[in-house]
């Protein structure tokens, strides 16, 4: 490879990132309907409950005992940061989060590997395909997130599940 080509490397990852990151601020947050990561796992596993747009307000959530939480607002109601760690134990639903309540939401850790089967050896294997399928759900959680504080994720603060319980008066839903 020439120097020259070498180079222009650099300058394209650039231009490619800035050319998403337009992408993504032009186009807003996205709707179920929309061809993001995570998108289609959302609608096979969680849009009979959460709804379309992720408000709470799908076919199945009327005969629910529960109120079904707003997807969209979980940065704002964590002073505009994505709860990334808590996030993925909900969702996962396989470690305790007393924090959480009672356990209305299907416990997609345990349905996702089920899906993959295969024998013990291969277990290791299935466990990181389930992460997979978590994370791609934790990417189309946070392209719905409706403007209202930066940033939406932070990746640098670990959080824990019972993080989001701190400051929340009581009565208040956790997300789902």
């Amino acid at each position: 490879m020439s120097t020259n080509a070498r180079s222009s490397i650099p300058v394209m990852l650039k231009s490619a990132a800035v050319a998403l990151a337009a992408t993504v601020l032009l186009h807003g947050p996205a709707a179920a309907d929309e061809h993001v990561i995570g998108g289609e796992e959302y609608r096979q596993n969680c849009i009979a409950c959460h709804g379309v747009g992720g408000r709470g307000n799908g076919p199945l959530s009327k005969f629910l005992n529960v109120e079904v939480p707003d997807l969209t607002k979980m940065a704002e109601r964590e002073d505009g940061i994505f709860p990334f760690g808590y996030a993925v134990q909900v969702i996962d639903g396989r470690a305790d989060i007393g924090a959480h309540g009672d356990r209305t939401m299907p416990v997609w850790g345990d349905r996702f590997k089920a899906s993959i089967g295969g024998p013990p050896a291969e277990q290791a294997a299935a466990e990181q395909m389930v992460r997979g399928r978590i994370l791609e759900l934790i990417n189309y959680l946070v392209a719905i997130q409706q403007p209202g504080g930066e940033p939406l994720l932070d990746m640098g603060t670990p959080q824990t599940a019972t993080s989001p319980q701190q400051g929340r008066g009581e009565g208040q839903r956790e997300p789902q």
